[in-house]
């Protein structure tokens, strides 16, 4: 079993590059932000609590996600790709607790998108044309990214000292990115 994490900032191609993963590698790609998404959508009690939260483009609280998480890797078998958690170091507790808990197996990449900002604001506003969603917007998008760069820089810090951050450069096209650094890496994972 195989358990990753892949994040960056709004924009940065997370949710592309693992579903290419899940495509090609099997593992399931789980986004926590496409799953609150959902629960929004479903009306769910979840869903209710976090509707304005997430519209504003806030983050949502960590029991909220936590629990959504728990939800996911116990039901799983396979391996999953995280797609926007942890984002935060008490985030990262609760992943190794529950990863103990449940796989036994424990994360073995970090794999960090870097895109400069400029690149993410286009592909925040390309996205909103036909996505939908109320947080693609230029004024929402810079209230995520600072409260990105808050919460995550320590995380990536943390990931780096255990010694399995990967940075991929995620500047280019996402077949490119794929191509050249996240399927190698992959292939790499599972020989």
């Amino acid at each position: 079993m195989l358990n990753l994490i892949i994040i960056g900032a709004p924009g940065s191609g997370k949710g592309t590059q693992a579903e290419l993963i899940q495509e090609n590698f099997g593992l399931r790609h789980f986004s926590t932000g496409a799953q609150i998404r959902r629960e929004i959508a479903a009306g769910t009690e979840i869903g209710i609590l976090v509707k304005d939260c997430v519209a504003r483009g806030e983050l949502v609280s960590d029991d909220l996600v936590n629990k959504v998480v728990e939800s996911a890797i116990s039901q799983d078998k396979e391996g999953l790709i995280f797609d926007g958690y942890p984002r935060s170091i008490a985030q990262e507790e609760i992943l190794d607790q529950l990863l103990s808990k449940y796989h036994e197996t424990p994360l073995r990449a970090f794999i960090y998108l870097d895109v400069r900002k400029e690149l993410l604001l286009e592909r925040i506003i390309e996205r909103g044309k036909t996505s939908g969603r109320a947080d693609d917007t230029p004024e929402v998008f810079e209230d995520r990214y600072r409260a990105y760069l808050k919460e995550t820089q320590p995380l990536i810090d943390s990931y780096r000292k255990k010694g399995i951050l990967v940075e991929v450069d995620g500047n280019g096209t996402p077949e490119d990115i794929y191509n050249n650094s996240v399927k190698p890496l992959m292939e790499s994972y599972l020989k």
